[in-house]
């Protein structure tokens, strides 16, 4: 499911007409003497409506309320076309133009860079400038939907970044939301061999033979196992709680229940203790930082875990400050000691510096660099990254459309070479999507696990 969505999209390119002459065509309307954009770029009203009721909430489904945001949608496109465009007063021709596919609220979109030659508002002399339109795919026909901006080549190759793994997240979360393992506080991480499951420790200890179809995340100290349409509890010690299994096993609201002799749902009575259900926590620990595994877990109000974020954000030591050298009339950027107020470092030819705790993070040349705030290059890599909370980078391959993963912390580097990837527990372990759709694990220095 998780592939076969994202092989159609990749496809729909294929169906739009004459892409570049469509995109040349929309474009040019940028340095002409075009006062709005053309009708055949707009959603008529039906086209709208159509693509309004597949995005909007059941509420606002109603006649009044879908020309109110019609009349919107045309008064927006309006005031944003005659923006750009009175900032493109003096762009000659076209040069180029970039584009990729991504879905956003059901439906499938396309995000285009326009490369212009010319002269800003806001340039002395002539060069290139880019603009960024996002279109919707409606009837194998682009139709403008108002987003566009000036933008340059990184932060297209950002915005591609953060559209196409988005995009992916929401699909592996609906797709694996209660059957990958979300946390490491059982010290346990799937592997498989053989098409079978089994578990081994975060030091590579096996724990469990690899003899199950399936296994599934601890919950409430518990985690369902199953081999042979037979169904079973495991507990934290790796140990089968029933004999003989049962046919079907299910886990809802803190509360394992089994599938008897009667055909009927009969509760196990030895889970008690819905608040240890770990996976809802983990979404917040793993913004900040993950407890020592003899740490006892947050209270009902979450003191523990507010605590956490407080430190994290408290925790910032190192700022950036930006000037201009004009004696080598060029931008410098200073790292300054937050404690000292003194200047750690300066740097010359960066696009931009972030402070994030213990390392800094930036563009060169166009390179993203982590660097330690002395100055020293601890990463660099020529693909195009994104730096996250607590402390790593996503890697994408805007040619390949994988991604992959380095943590300045860890110094793990993984190549783009997955679907997906997502590090669990400050990279304790890894969950992958493969190029060829298979899911699986990878240990802390990213060996694959299946």
């Amino acid at each position: 499911m998780f592939f076969l969505l994202l092989s159609i999209k990749l496809l729909a390119i294929n169906d739009i007409n004459q892409l570049k002459e469509t995109v040349y065509s929309f474009g040019g309307y940028l340095i002409k003497d075009s006062a709005s954009v053309p009708n055949e770029f707009l959603l008529n009203y039906n086209e709208f409506k159509s693509f309004y009721i597949a995005t909007a909430y059941k509420e606002d489904l109603n006649e009044k309320k879908i020309k109110e945001n019609y009349n919107f949608y045309l008064d927006k496109v309006d005031r944003q076309f005659k923006y750009l465009k009175n900032n493109f007063n003096n762009s000659y021709n076209i040069k180029s133009f970039d584009s990729f596919l991504f879905s956003e609220d059901k439906s499938n979109l396309m995000a285009v860079s326009i490369s212009y030659f010319g002269k800003s508002l806001h340039q002395e002399n002539e060069g290139e400038l880019q603009a960024l339109f996002t279109f919707v795919i409606y009837q194998s026909k682009l139709k403008f939907v108002v987003h566009c901006r000036l933008i340059d080549d990184f932060g297209f190759k950002l915005h591609q970044l953060e559209k196409v793994h988005y995009e992916r997240d929401n699909q592996f979360y609906k797709t694996y939301k209660d059957k990958y393992y979300a946390h490491s506080f059982y010290n346990a991480v799937p592997i498989k061999v053989k098409n079978k499951w089994g578990l081994i420790s975060l030091t590579g200890k096996p724990l469990l033979k690899p003899i199950y179809d399936s296994i599934y995340p601890f919950q409430s100290n518990y985690a369902i196992v199953q081999s042979n349409k037979k169904y079973n509890l495991l507990t934290k010690d790796f140990n089968l709680v029933f004999k003989d299994g049962y046919k079907k096993i299910r886990y809802t609201n803190g509360q394992y229940s089994v599938l008897n002799s009667k055909n009927k749902f009969e509760n196990y009575p030895f889970v008690q203790n819905p608040q240890m259900d770990f996976p809802v926590e983990t979404a917040i620990l793993q913004q900040v930082e993950i407890a020592p595994e003899n740490t006892k877990m947050p209270d009902t109000e979450n003191t523990y875990l507010q605590k956490l974020i407080a430190t994290y954000y408290n925790q910032s030591k190192y700022s950036i400050q930006n000037d201009y050298d004009t004696a080598k009339k060029e931008k410098v950027i200073y790292i300054i000691d937050n404690k000292t107020k003194l200047i750690s470092s300066t740097h010359y030819g960066f696009l931009f510096l972030d402070a994030h705790n213990d390392f800094i993070y930036g563009y060169k040349n166009e390179s993203a660099h982590i660097i330690i705030p002395e100055g020293n290059v601890l990463f660099k890599s020529d693909f195009v990254c994104n730096y996250n909370s607590p402390g790593y980078l996503n890697i994408y391959d805007k040619d390949t459309k994988l991604f992959g993963f380095y943590s300045p912390y860890t110094n793990i580097y993984i190549k783009p070479i997955y679907t997906y990837i997502k590090p669990i527990d400050r990279d304790k372990f890894f969950v992958v999507i493969t190029k060829s759709g298979a899911f699986g694990y990878l240990d802390r220095n990213g060996k694959e696990l299946f």
